[in-house]
């Protein structure tokens, strides 16, 4: 089983990460060729990408890999009612495509949105595939077809952007993606389904949906409303600034964070029954995540400014100071989301609901009072609303698995330490001016840093060194 689950966990990162950097060298060359503004234009509709996926899902795909006892009826039964799901939410969005426009005040929305219902129509026939790779932890396959789908797409966006299609080439992107991995996933899982239907089947499923559907609509606001607010207060170009700074910070932390979490949900629902072993698991995956993100985190917020001149030119400058503050929020991220992954794994599908409520309500509330102010108030606002949710759901939730707050803070302090003393040293270095140009200091500055970090861990925290250094070579060895 351990090896099983590392070589998934290596196969969920592989994944998220050549996705992510396939769409990151994709995203680049498009925001050298386009303006903020086109980005802007699609940032101003995410909420209706996540929106949509929450409700054609209705939490049955996490239902399907919690449940251990699915039955083909079930399947079968899911497969349609997800299907009928997206066929209304497309059509909604479609005779809604006016209204929506009108919220922004702006006409060009009107065929953007129009052409965005496909989108969910198209992803209805996909979720039980996905749904079955993952709970037989199959994140090779999952990978291939990730990375054809964002390369392929990707492809056929920079040749409409060359072509003068300007933000039309990010929404022929997203339609298209979603159009081949759905045809992918179909050739490589060999589910299919027949004439059978029961709604009565899926009613005990739709419980545990019911409360993962409900938190996902909330999370969906509170992930996007930033997008909303700023698309409606300020204007495309400043939301095009801040999409760009928030998909680079997302890049690390919410990339490992989800990455972790696709692997952990399948494993942790199969030892909801043994609260050490699934302990054992959740402490060393939060130390592992706070020991690789909060270093890119520190990285960002020394070397934003040259990071965006080097990967996106100095049009996008404005950015900067955007992804400083999000790279305080990507800290913060990943202790809040693991936590909230064991509730789900161990059936406490109502306390879930309960923290991620409390969580997406104060991020809502805090967004809209400080979106009075500035964009980077709105995010500071944000990384202390969810401090204070992470502080709050494990003093609550953390006895249910036996890992309690102060334990938490116990196994983080030498990490946190470590990574201050990082930034100190960082700063000054960092800002050291040897003469070369922008993207030769980079390069020094990506390997100075890699190495700076290493030995301050290696000698102030030389037990945890020498456990990550063991469990690299069991790996190597099993992979030989």
């Amino acid at each position: 089983m351990k090896h099983k689950v590392l070589m998934a966990s290596l196969w969920s990162v592989f994944s998220r990460f050549g996705v992510f950097f396939i769409d990151f060298v994709i995203q680049i060359l498009l925001a050298r060729i386009l303006f903020p503004s086109d980005f802007g234009v699609i940032a101003s509709l995410a909420i209706l990408i996540s929106l949509g996926n929450q409700l054609s899902n209705f939490g049955l795909g996490q239902a399907l890999i919690q449940n251990n006892r699915n039955t083909y009826l079930q399947e079968c039964t899911i497969f349609y009612v997800n299907i009928i799901i997206g066929l209304t939410i497309g059509s909604l969005i479609y005779l809604f495509s006016s209204a929506i426009a009108g919220f922004y005040d702006n006409d060009i929305l009107i065929d953007v949105t129009k052409i965005y219902s496909i989108y969910f129509i198209v992803n209805s026939f996909s979720l039980i595939q996905d749904s079955m790779l993952s709970k037989k932890l199959d994140f090779k396959s999952k990978f291939f077809v990730n990375i054809a789908s964002v390369f392929i797409s990707g492809v056929l966006a920079i040749i409409l952007s060359l072509n003068g299609f300007s933000y039309w080439a990010l929404v022929f992107q997203i339609i298209i993606k979603s159009i081949i991995r759905t045809l992918l996933l179909w050739k490589i899982c060999d589910w299919r389904p027949s004439l059978l239907f029961s709604f009565n089947s899926i009613r005990s499923l739709l419980r545990f949906g019911f409360n993962m559907v409900l938190s996902s609509i909330f999370t969906s606001f509170r992930i996007n409303i930033f997008a909303i607010l700023i698309g409606k207060s300020y204007n495309f170009s400043d939301l095009g600034f801040y999409n760009r700074a928030n998909q680079l910070q997302n890049i690390t932390s919410k990339t490992f964070t989800t990455s972790l979490q696709n692997v952990l949900f399948p494993v942790f629902s199969q030892l909801q029954d043994d609260i050490d072993l699934l302990k054992k698991g959740l402490k060393k995956s939060i130390k592992f995540l706070f020991f690789i993100i909060t270093p890119l985190m520190v990285f960002f917020i020394v070397n934003a400014e040259d990071i965006i001149v080097v990967l996106l030119t100095d049009k996008w400058i404005e950015s900067a100071k955007y992804l400083k503050t999000l790279s305080l929020l990507g800290i913060v991220y990943p202790l809040q989301m693991m936590n909230l992954n064991v509730l789900k794994a161990i059936s406490l599908s109502k306390k879930f609901l309960y923290m991620t409520l409390l969580w997406n309500i104060l991020s809502i509330s805090f967004a809209i009072m400080t979106s009075f102010y500035s964009i980077k108030i709105m995010i500071l606002g944000q990384v202390v609303v969810t401090l204070i949710c992470y502080l709050i759901n494990v003093l609550v939730n953390g006895k249910y698995y036996s890992y309690y707050l102060k334990e938490q803070l116990k196994d983080l302090m030498p990490l946190i330490l470590i990574n201050v003393a990082f930034y100190l040293v960082l700063n000054t270095v960092c800002n050291i001016n040897l003469g070369f140009n922008l993207y030769f200091s980079m390069l020094i500055n990506v390997m100075l840093s890699s190495l700076i970090y290493g030995l301050i861990v290696y000698l102030f925290y030389r037990p945890f060194f020498i456990e990550l250094m063991n469990e690299l070579k069991v790996l190597i060895k099993k992979k030989n």
